[in-house]
C-alpha cells in the first residue's frame, strides 16, 4: 500500500481527520487493514477491514460499425500492470486487416464489406490475479448485411415453412392460374428507417409494408414455364449510411405435360421416381433422349446433385445417402418439359 505517495508505514496515526486514504500497489499482494479508536490515553475496540480482490469486466471496445478506413481497438477496464494482450485476430480472413500494436491495442483496417469476430487473449501475471481471459466482440464492416427469412401460403405450399432470405431466392412453382402469398421478415439488427417498394422491373403483384416487413401476393401465369417475377427493394440506414438491397422471387407456372411421384418423401438413402400422366407430346420422345434430375437446396439457385438417365425407362433409382439432412427441390427435366416437387431428407 502507498500512503500519500510512498510506502505506507504498519502505524499511520490520522489525527483530526479520522480519514485514511491507502493506494494499493500494482503487482504486489494487499494486507489487510485495521483501526482503532484512541481517546486521550484510552485506546478502544479494533476494528479490521479484509481486502477483497475483485477482478476487472474485461472487454473489447471500439466503433461497430467499421464504415471505412482503419479505427484504433483496445481492452476496456484493463488493469495498469501484470497484464499483457496478444493474439489480435479476425475471423473470417479477407474481410479486416489486423495490426497489433504492440500498446495492448489493435488497428482494424477495413478491406470489404462484411461481419468479423475480433479476438484477443489477455494473460494476468500479478498476485490478485494470474491466467488468461479470450475476448471476442462481434464487428460489422461496412453495411450490415440483410437477413431474414420468408413464407410462402399457397394450396401447394407449407405456410409454417421459414426460407432464409436471399437476394435470389429459389422459384416458386404453382399450377396455371393459382393463388398465393408470401411474407417477408427482416431481422437484421441495427437498422434504421427500413422501407419495401415494389420495383419497376417487378410483376404488378399486390404488395404492402410495415417497416422491415413486407407481403405480396397474386396468381401464377396461364401458361405452362411461364415466370413472372417478384421484384421488391429493401432499403435502410445499416449504419453506414442509406443502402438497398434488391430481392427476386420467381413465380414459375409447372408444366402439365408429366408428372412424377417421388418416394418415399421424407427419404433416407435411396429416392424412387416414377414418371407418370405422360402427355402425347411427351410419349413422342426419342429414348435417347436425356432425362436429367436436379436436386436444388430449398433456399437457393444451388444446384446440389444432378442424375442423368436415357429416356428409355419410367421409374429411376436416386442414390441420396450423402445428402445431408434438409429440405430440397428435385427438378425432372425432359426436352424443354419440366416439372418439380419439395423433397425431404432425413
Amino acid at each position: 500500500m502507498k500512503y500519500n505517495g510512498s510506502a505506507a508505514p504498519s502505524t499511520i496515526s490520522t489525527g483530526a481527520t479520522k480519514t485514511l486514504t491507502l493506494t494499493p500497489v500494482c503487482g504486489s499482494t494487499q494486507s489487510n487493514v485495521s483501526a482503532t479508536v484512541a481517546v486521550g490515553a484510552s485506546n478502544y475496540n479494533t476494528n479490521a477491514a479484509v481486502i477483497s480482490v475483485t477482478q476487472p469486466t474485461l472487454s473489447i471496445t471500439g466503433n461497430n460499425p467499421l464504415c471505412s478506413g482503419s479505427y484504433v481497438y483496445s481492452i476496456a477496464n484493463l488493469p495498469n500492470c501484470g497484464v499483457t494482450v496478444s493474439n489480435w485476430n479476425a475471423t473470417p480472413t479477407g474481410i479486416v486487416q489486423v495490426t497489433d500494436n504492440g500498446n495492448n491495442t489493435a488497428t482494424v483496417t477495413k478491406l470489404i464489406n462484411g461481419q468479423v469476430t475480433l479476438t484477443a487473449a489477455v494473460t494476468s501475471t500479478n498476485p490478485c490475479n494470474t491466467g488468461t481471459v479470450n475476448l471476442s466482440f462481434p464487428l460489422s464492416i461496412g453495411s450490415f448485411q440483410v437477413t431474414g427469412y420468408y413464407r410462402i401460403a399457397s394450396d401447394y405450399h407449407n405456410y409454417g415453412i421459414f426460407n432464409p432470405l436471399y437476394s435470389n431466392n429459389s422459384p416458386i412453382w404453382l399450377p396455371a392460374n393459382k393463388i398465393f402469398g408470401v411474407d417477408v421478415y427482416v431481422t437484421t439488427c441495427g437498422i434504421q428507417s427500413p422501407a419495401w417498394l415494389r420495383s419497376s422491373s417487378s410483376y404488378p403483384f399486390s404488395w404492402g409494408s410495415t417497416g422491415s416487413y413486407l407481403t405480396f401476393s397474386g396468381t401464377s401465369g396461364t401458361t405452362a414455364y411461364s415466370q413472372r417475377n417478384g421484384i421488391f427493394d429493401f432499403t435502410a440506414n445499416t449504419g453506414c449510411g442509406v443502402t438497398t438491397t434488391t430481392f427476386t422471387w420467381p413465380i414459375v407456372v409447372q408444366g402439365g405435360s408429366f408428372s412424377f411421384i417421388a418416394s418415399p418423401n421424407p427419404a433416407t438413402d435411396n429416392l424412387k421416381i416414377s414418371i407418370i400422366d405422360k402427355s402425347p407430346d411427351i410419349k413422342a420422345l426419342s429414348e435417347n433422349e436425356t432425362v436429367t434430375m436436379t436436386l436444388y437446396d430449398l433456399n437457393s439457385t444451388i444446384a446440389i446433385k444432378v442424375w442423368k438417365f436415357k429416356n428409355n425407362q419410367s421409374k429411376f433409382n436416386l442414390n441420396i445417402s450423402n445428402i445431408k439432412k434438409g429440405r430440397y427441390i428435385l427438378t425432372v427435366q425432359k426436352n424443354k418439359y419440366q416439372q418439380s416437387e419439395q423433397i425431404i431428407v432425413k
